[in-house]
């Protein structure tokens, strides 16, 4: 998938996150292109989860092996249980949902409007990678998605998102 068709994919569903939990539609944006491999990962075509989420949702999950590294930046693998969604729009409102009541991630975070800040603040409990941050702030700077974050803070809704969708 092109990255202008994923991005308008979930533009509409990051601005909700945004208006509903503080969460930057660039850091969304930008989170979901890495996790999910532009919408082409196994994971995503299999399980509609954007982002990587592990664990299940409303009791449906998939067993997949998993990159993870450790405190000192070593690669290793595991098998987990990733959430599986009923559709993307679930997945989009699911992660701002554990963003912001999960109790991993500091009140801060969501208390900014600066894409850096809000993903140096959450990057390190959300990925193991050591430079997981690095690459969400270069996705938003080689995309331009600070401008959604403008755009969002101006008022902007981003396009039609219907949250009640998420349960189809």
């Amino acid at each position: 998938m092109t990255p202008a068709t994923f991005f308008g994919k979930l533009k509409a569903g990051a601005f909700y996150n945004w208006r509903t939990y503080k969460v930057l539609p660039s850091v969304c944006a930008a989170q979901a292109a890495i996790e999910s491999g532009w919408g082409e990962s196994t994971l995503t075509k299999n399980a509609n989860n954007l982002f990587g989420m592990k664990g299940s949702y409303n009791g449906a999950s998939v067993n997949m092996r998993t990159a993870e590294y450790t405190a000192s930046g070593q690669l290793y693998y595991i098998n987990a249980n990733f959430r599986k969604y009923p559709n993307w729009n679930a997945s989009v409102i699911d992660y701002a949902i554990n963003l912001r009541k999960s109790g991993f991630y500091p009140v801060s975070a969501f208390a900014t409007t600066n894409y850096a800040t809000q993903i140096r603040l959450i990057g390190g409990v959300y990925a193991t990678s050591p430079s997981y941050a690095t690459d969400v702030i270069k996705m938003i700077q080689t995309y331009g998605l600070d401008k959604w974050d403008q755009e969002a803070l101006a008022g902007g809704t981003g396009g039609t998102f219907d949250p009640s969708e998420i349960s189809a």
